[in-house]
């Protein structure tokens, strides 16, 4: 069984319509008992743009997703048209920072700056932060450099058949949202 304390955690995006979809949190119980995987484990990733339904709607699903000991992160964070007051609004664990501030911040210091802004807003709010397409070791620094904690991205791992993934993670289990002080 998958378990968080492993270090491992599987990331699932979630559609809008799915977010929609009444029969998500009743049909999860009898998903994860089929596949052996604790809840804990699983990151639930919503684009901003989920979050333009429904308010009432948006914050029972995800709070019964939370309940049930799913993690609940904004992918693709500072992209879409959301508020701010989402962050706060909503019951989320963390945010993903899009890979469009990572890619080429060794060479523009206004995305350092907005990284360090975000981060330093995730952290005040007690919301994990993962910044995306990590594919320098120069990057990899910037964010650390940043207070960012966690990445993913080509650095770490290109994607991988599943034969090749589970020999890869018993050898090297920092290929996934990689803890960057330990890269």
């Amino acid at each position: 069984m998958l378990q968080p304390d492993a270090g491992l955690y599987l990331n699932i995006n979630l559609s809008p319509r799915q977010l929609q979809d009444d029969q998500l949190v009743q049909a999860l119980p009898r998903l994860l008992t089929e596949a052996k995987v604790a809840p804990e484990s699983i990151r639930f990733e919503l684009t901003e743009s989920a979050l333009d339904m429904n308010e009432q709607v948006v914050t029972e699903r995800l709070s019964a997703l939370r309940t049930m000991g799913f993690k609940i992160y904004i992918d693709d964070f500072g992209t879409g048209y959301s508020s701010l007051k989402r962050l706060v609004q909503f019951p989320i664990d963390g945010i993903k920072i899009d890979r469009s501030f990572v890619d080429g911040l060794e060479q523009d210091s206004s995305k350092q700056v907005m990284v360090e802004v975000i981060v330093s807003m995730a952290r005040l709010l007690n919301l994990q932060v993962v910044a995306e397409g990590v594919e320098t070791e120069a990057q990899r620094k910037l964010l650390l450099e940043g207070g960012c904690r966690f990445a993913q991205g080509y650095l770490f791992s290109r994607p991988l058949p599943e034969v090749e993934l589970s020999r890869q993670l018993e050898s090297d289990t920092r290929m996934l949202d990689c803890n960057l002080q330990s890269a």
